[in-house]
């Protein structure tokens, strides 16, 4: 299973991480000492998921070669803002953020035709939590999900960033079902809770 996601996830990815810019190049906020969890709930603790929805359960981690205290000089990290966890957001659910190497518990809508869930969309990765180090994340991706499932499993996501531009070498996803069913029955108080591993498919694929 490990090795049908990792295959699956570079598939998927290959042609996303060759045109698309990691850092977003916004200078109004590049000397603004802004921190994106401040004031803020990092996110929600999760239920059930509504009629014809469905929570899905990963988590990011990134890795990089380069020198962070580099990257906080260069950006302008306040010094407040450097004893925050980086953290992250998913597609459509930008007000929840979730610790680098946190599982998240994410409820989305699952498309009626297709029985479905697609992350076109980027990740959104900050380091030290502050807006001037915002980093995009490629997905790119599709799940179906299995009838009656209400908690569903896509890996564990590590990202590889490399180079002074921080550019994405590699993306690879990881199965570490028993750590995340662990957080999830601690995480819904139900020891009797299921969850149903998925696999990463490309958006290209028509075999819904």
């Amino acid at each position: 299973m490990k090795n049908n996601l990792q295959l699956m996830l570079i598939g998927c990815f290959v042609f996303i991480c060759a045109w698309n810019p990691a850092f977003s190049l916004d200078r109004e906020d590049l000397y603004k000492k802004e921190n994106v969890i401040s004031g803020k709930k990092m996110h929600d603790v999760c239920k059930k998921p509504g009629k014809g929805n469905v929570i899905i359960v990963g988590k990011v981690v990134l890795t990089t070669d380069e020198n962070l205290d580099f990257l906080a000089k260069t950006r302008d990290v306040c010094e407040e803002n450097l004893k925050n966890a980086s953290v992250f957001t998913m597609p459509y659910q930008n007000d929840r953020f979730y610790a680098d190497g946190e599982c998240f518990f994410l409820e989305y809508d699952i498309d009626n035709d297709t029985d479905c869930v697609e992350f076109r969309q980027n990740a959104v990765y900050y380091f030290f939590a502050d807006k001037k180090t915002e980093l995009y994340l490629p997905l790119g991706f599709k799940i179906k999900i299995p009838e009656k499932a209400e908690y569903v499993y896509i890996g564990t996501l590590n990202y590889k960033i490399t180079g002074d531009n921080f550019s994405i070498a590699s993306v690879i996803a990881v199965d570490e079902y028993d750590d995340a069913l662990a957080s999830l029955k601690k995480e819904t108080e139900n020891n009797n809770v299921e969850l149903v591993r998925v696999p990463i498919m490309s958006l290209n694929d028509g075999n819904n």
